[in-house]
């Protein structure tokens, strides 16, 4: 995706990682501000709602809102309690991904990464 949301230090004494924490608001947006304007214009295309305006600026309140951090809080509830089994196969990821945010992120992260080998392995060909 151009650039990787940096969690926040944890210490082995702290709670387990929230997808909240990992998509709180000033970590979205430091990791926006990694981007050319292009490429968050597409990520406003691609991910807001019908009747939204499509421009990074409505983007940047989309992560603001309640309702971003109470839908994080909820998938975050979701893969804590295994729920998203189904969910987490259709993406093509394996189902110890549904398993808690640490396994789901980091099969997202392995998944993107061989993704990101392969584009660069066919760009060269």
């Amino acid at each position: 995706m151009g650039g990787t949301v940096q969690a926040p230090p944890q210490d082995e004494e702290d709670a387990p990682l929230t997808l909240p924490d990992v998509l709180s608001h000033s970590a979205l947006t430091a990791f926006l501000a990694t981007l050319p304007r292009e490429r968050v214009q597409a990520l406003a295309e691609a991910h807001l709602p019908q009747g939204v305006p499509h421009d990074p600026d409505h983007l940047r309140r989309a992560i603001e809102s309640p309702e971003f951090r109470r839908g994080a809080a909820g998938l975050d509830s979701a893969l804590r309690t295994g729920a998203l089994g189904p969910v987490v196969r259709s993406l093509g990821l394996r189902a110890d991904a549904a398993l808690g945010v640490d396994a789901f992120l980091g099969a997202v992260q392995k998944q993107a990464n061989e993704e990101g080998g392969e584009s660069s392995a066919m760009q060269t060909d």
